[in-house]
């Protein structure tokens, strides 16, 4: 699957987490574009548009330093830019938003999580189209009333085929307005509109015409897998039995007698778009369907490397141990080490196995009354080895009465994953905190550390793969939290300043 003239179409891809700005640069390369540009906000947009020669930029909107809408402000402004395709990725479809976009002149909007086959969609669709934009026209600010977004279905595409002209006319007569429509007076001509990078998804196909018939046209399709989605509906006279029923044979689902009555073929039609516009909505599901597929699958394998580390780890200090066997001191660190390790290990599957009932609908919560310090005070002896190698002070202020109605398993593993984290940002040498209280009905659990989280993961902390600065990190962590606090019917948040520093929150139906 390649795009025509993509290795001499310079492409740049401005995304701040380095996990979606990798995985689209990945897509694209694939999609046969050879020269891909990167950058991680708006003002680094500016600065490559002004080094290279880019044709096509592909950028999400939530941005720091500058987000999508202020570069995209900023393009437009330029004369050499103002008819630069510019393909918007956002999990934003906030209608302001959406219409700002448009009005700001972007070319394409496409809705996170998606699809290489949406990616390609639409940028093809970038490059075919390019904008006209308006300067005159003003963005929305968001306090002023917003416009009301067509909601139609996108027109279906029509290639009308038929050697007679005055056939075309009339049919594109009856059914302008309601579809796109295109003509081919011959099987050659119609076979190259099927063929281009715009195929049509219905044709309408008179069966007699000289040179090569509408049979003949249809045994060309059929040898093309990529048309196996277009529709075809056969124009016959009622004396052409025959070859109606071979037309069947050969795919065509429904064929229309000639003269065309307008209210039989509009009618004819009506019924097709649905079923047309139902396998399109299905075909994007199972593409998606396949995409979380694969996503599933690279999870497992950045899981399989973690426990693979944390095996090697532990046959390292066993190692080790041997070596010092004479040298208690050691040995006892070095166990705590091995202890540790094993524990991490039973975390790592723990959470593969939660997030995979979770996700699949199959977990079944059956709360009951849990002492939150018992379960912080195991996560603290957990990770003993982390505390003395970092020279960290750990200080749980958690009354012994404070509950939460929850299970075990869920709750040590939010409160490892949290504390875990916690303990990898804040700084050597400085001290980790952990408070809990019962305000009315919910008990609220806070685990503080000096560290800052940056700005560019503020947004996606609790999502899928977002790390940052750690080599072995998987991201999954506070993704798992995340799916566990709230299958208890819970909230998870954070604040995080430079002043205050972090605070990871958990709030729960309390005891």
């Amino acid at each position: 699957m390649m795009l025509e003239n993509a290795s001499s179409t310079s492409v740049l891809v401005v995304e701040d987490i380095d996990n979606m700005r990798l995985t689209i640069v990945k897509m694209l390369l694939t999609l046969g574009f050879s020269k891909v540009f990167q950058a991680k906000n708006g003002i680094e947009a500016l600065e490559k548009l002004n080094e290279h020669d880019i044709k096509l930029v592909v950028s999400d909107i939530g941005m720091p330093q500058m987000d999508g809408m202020t570069m995209l402000t900023h393009i437009r402004k330029n004369r050499d830019w103002d008819s630069l395709p510019i393909v918007i990725i956002s999990s934003v479809v906030e209608q302001s938003i959406v219409t700002n976009a448009i009005k700001l002149g972007v070319s394409q909007y496409i809705v996170k999580p998606f699809s290489q086959h949406i990616l390609l969609d639409h940028i093809h669709k970038a490059l075919a189209n390019p904008v006209v934009f308006d300067s005159s026209v003003e963005p929305e600010t968001a306090n002023e009333p917003v416009s009301v977004v067509n909601n139609e279905p996108e027109k279906l595409s029509i290639l009308i085929v038929d050697d007679v002209p005055e056939n075309i006319h009339v049919i594109a007569n009856t059914l302008k307005g309601d579809y796109q429509l295109r003509a081919a007076t011959s099987g050659k001509k119609a076979l190259e509109v099927c063929l281009s990078n715009n195929p049509p998804d219905l044709i309408l196909l008179d069966i007699m015409m000289p040179e090569m018939d509408g049979l003949q046209v249809m045994e060309k399709i059929n040898q093309h897998s990529q048309l196996s989605h277009i529709k075809v509906i056969f124009l016959s006279a009622l004396s052409e039995n025959e070859n109606i029923v071979q037309g069947f044979e050969l795919g065509a689902v429904d064929y229309i007698t000639k003269p065309i009555v307008p209210t039989v073929l509009k009618a004819r039609l009506l019924t097709h778009s649905n079923i047309i516009r139902a396998q399109k909505a299905s075909t994007a599901q199972i593409r998606s369907m396949m995409e979380s597929l694969k996503v599933r699958n690279d999870f497992e394998r950045i899981m399989q490397h973690d426990l693979k580390n944390q095996l090697q780890v532990i046959n390292s200090t066993t190692n080790s141990i041997r070596k010092n066997i004479k040298r208690p001191d050691v040995v006892t660190y070095m166990l705590n080490a091995v202890e540790n390790g094993t524990l991490m290990i039973n975390q790592i599957i723990d959470n593969m196995v939660m997030i995979n009932r979770i996700e699949e609908g199959q977990y079944q919560f059956k709360p009951r009354k849990i002492f939150v310090a018992e379960i912080i005070d195991t996560a603290i002896d957990v990770n003993t080895v982390t505390v003395k190698e970092k020279r960290l002070e750990v200080e749980s202020h958690v009354s012994s009465e404070i509950c939460v109605m929850g299970e075990t398993p869920l709750m040590a593993s939010i409160i490892n994953n949290l504390l875990q984290n916690a303990m990898q940002a804040a700084p050597n040498g400085s001290a980790v905190m952990i408070r809990a209280n019962t305000d009315s009905d919910t008990t609220r659990i806070e685990i503080h550390n000096v560290g800052v989280i940056p700005n560019s993961i503020r947004d996606t902390f609790f999502e899928k793969y977002t790390t940052y600065g750690k080599a072995s990190g998987t991201g999954m962590g506070t993704y798992a939290v995340k799916l566990m606090v709230e299958i208890q019917q819970g909230q998870v948040s954070f604040t995080s300043s430079v002043d205050e520093g972090t605070t990871l929150i958990v709030e729960l139906q309390a005891g």
